[in-house]
């Protein structure tokens, strides 16, 4: 026992002496917002002081003993103390831990409110309350109550270390959360555990269906954090950007131009997409008219089996095209070795060969291999830029196998419902709008009193309604061809996204037909009456019109230059509310067009 401390044998008087010298301090941990390479917020840490020093042993001994809810207003005070002291930066959050016991004690909205807080010179907006993982929830219905309560005076929720512990689905349905807070188990090594990055994948797409933003914690090395950026992650913490200390810390010149570097670099992989030709092309041999006989290309072509193919070029552009079979079926023979040899290569040629654009699609392309004659269905196909000039082959190898990665990758990311694309392809696609450098426009779309429908009229005919609107949306805006490409999000969410100007009759038009074609999915007498009787959310009988769509339209001329796909869809999301108000006071599908301007610096 001569080597036991005092913890060890008495932690209960170890506990009070902390309790009674307010044996607490407040340590800080930057939250990083990547899309800005900047610091966003903070998270205030409590720890003790000697023999109490780990926060663990600390927090473990005051549940024990009864005196968690002591601990933790300590805490709260000492934290709202440091930071009105410490920092003043007006757009800075500060995320707080709060556990649900103490969450749930009847004290707690009188010792923490939106006055306290206000008193302390921070308003309430800025407080995000982080509802940890230490004890499970007793009375979900009363945490549901609690949480409107507090954001009714402006605080912000967040649900700290989602994936373990307690804090599961039931947590969220409970609260809805402004903020998901990963497990730092789910971060760990993320770069190479492709589960967790399709558990992460979905909790991303959980979160923006219930308007929450992700924050992943315990981040320490720079694969884990281009990973978390390449699924979309927006704010992250964790000791790769800096451990918790006293002050508030800054981040390095250094470290943000990694990161904005790191960002342009997965935006340039996000452009070179799976159904782009330019991942394909290879530089391939080429040669000048009049360059070499038709003798030295067979001696060539010979003794070098690698050498399949050779593109003849006048200056820059391709004029010709020398495949192995055909050149050798033209010098074989009785007299083709002495009718050639001494002629110039492009005399032997086809001139007649397929040539592309390097914006050309593998599956357009594959289309117009296939309508080639016979002889020359296997060809290589020449590459060239916006100019004519020779960029390189694609072999019809290479254009077979990226068909079948496509319609693989298809498979697996279409919702399998309407078969449009899923959330992985409209981040792709806005990515590449934007490296286009061209205007496009977004369009956000969205049923309105869907769930009420559903509940109704039954899940199959709901299915028949979701098809139907992927059906007007994308007739609608199939006379813009390849300038629009239509995916769906999930549920009843859908995202459009339209390279060059958007006509405001296009949208009329959807809207029109929308409410034309979605009658015969509706009662005679529900027609008539212009609605029905459901239940809503609340479990309350009431009235309910007719199922309306709304379209929120974002203009690239109001965003910033550089803000991160998934940002762009959250702001396309918050507006569609503005629409579904629309709908509603006009009694009909609707559109509303984003009018404010966004930037990197707005969070």
């Amino acid at each position: 026992m001569s080597g036991a401390t005092i913890l060890e044998i008495f932690p209960s008087r170890a506990l009070e002496e902390v309790l009674c010298r307010n044996g607490v301090k407040t340590v800080f941990q930057p939250v990083v917002d990547l899309f800005g390479a900047k610091i966003w917020g903070y998270e205030a840490l409590s720890r003790g002081v000697p023999p109490m020093d780990s926060p663990t042993e600390l927090f473990d001994a005051a549940d024990r003993f009864g005196k968690l809810w002591e601990l933790e207003q300590m805490c709260r005070d000492r934290a709202m103390d440091r930071m009105s002291s410490v920092i003043d930066s007006e757009d800075k959050r500060f995320f707080i831990n709060v556990t649900p016991t103490v969450f749930l004690d009847d004290r707690f909205p009188e010792s923490f409110n939106g006055f306290v807080v206000e008193r302390c010179g921070i308003r309430a907006s800025r407080v995000v309350i982080e509802l940890t993982e230490r004890a499970e929830v007793s009375d979900y219905g009363k945490l549901s109550r609690r949480v409107e309560e507090m954001k009714e005076q402006g605080f912000r929720i967040a649900i700290d270390d989602m994936g373990s512990g307690h804090s599961g689905l039931l947590m969220l349905a409970s609260c809805i959360p402004d903020y998901i807070k990963l497990d730092m188990g789910l971060v760990r090594d993320i770069h190479e555990e492709p589960r967790k990055q399709h558990i992460v994948r979905s909790l991303i797409g959980l979160a923006s269906q219930v308007e929450s933003r992700i924050v992943a914690e315990g981040v320490e090395t720079w694969e884990e954090l281009e990973t978390l950026m390449r699924l979309g992650i927006r704010f992250v913490q964790g000791f790769l950007f800096a451990v918790p200390s006293e002050g508030p810390a800054e981040l390095a010149d250094d470290f943000r131009e990694r990161v904005q570097s790191i960002w342009k670099d997965l935006q340039q992989r996000e452009g070179e997409n799976l159904d782009g030709l330019l991942s394909l092309t290879t530089r391939a041999k080429a040669m000048q008219k009049n360059e070499c006989s038709c003798k030295e290309l067979w001696y060539l072509m010979k003794n070098t089996a690698e050498f399949d193919h050779v593109v003849v070029l006048d200056g820059a552009k391709p004029v010709g095209l020398i495949t192995r079979n055909d050149f050798a079926a033209k010098m074989g023979g009785a007299y083709g070795f002495h009718l050639f040899q001494n002629r110039p290569i492009e005399e032997a040629a086809k001139r007649n060969f397929l040539s592309v654009s390097h914006s050309c699609s593998v599956r357009l392309l594959s289309r117009l291999a296939m309508e080639r004659c016979p002889e020359d269905i296997y060809d290589p196909v020449a590459v060239v830029d916006a100019r004519g000039g020779y960029l390189g082959t694609v072999t019809m190898k290479q254009v077979i196998a990226r068909s079948a990665e496509i319609e693989i990758r298809q498979a697996l990311t279409c919702n399998p419902l309407s078969g449009l694309p899923g959330n992985q392809d409209i981040q792709r696609w806005i990515s590449c709008a934007q490296q286009g450098g061209g205007a496009f426009s977004l369009i956000y779309a969205d049923l309105d009193r869907f769930k009420e429908y559903n509940d109704t009229y039954g899940f199959v005919e709901g299915d028949e309604l979701i098809k139907l609107t992927a059906s007007v949306l994308q007739e609608g805006l199939m006379e813009l061809g390849c300038r629009a490409m239509v995916g769906h999000v999930g549920g009843d969410d859908f995202v459009a996204v339209i390279s060059g100007p958007l006509p405001e009759d296009y949208l009329d038009a959807i809207c029109r037909e929308f409410d034309r074609r979605k009658l015969v999915h509706f009662k005679d007498e529900d027609v008539r009456a212009g609605g029905y009787r459901s239940t809503d959310r609340k479990g309350e009988v009431c009235r309910v019109s007719l199922v309306t769509l709304s379209l929120a339209v974002l203009d690239s001329g109001r965003l910033g230059d550089s803000l991160h796909p998934a940002r762009i869809a959250e702001i396309a999301a918050s507006l569609k509310h503005m629409a579904k108000r629309r709908t509603s006071e006009l009694g009909r599908s609707a559109w509303v067009q984003e009018r404010r301007s966004y930037s990197t610096s707005e969070g």
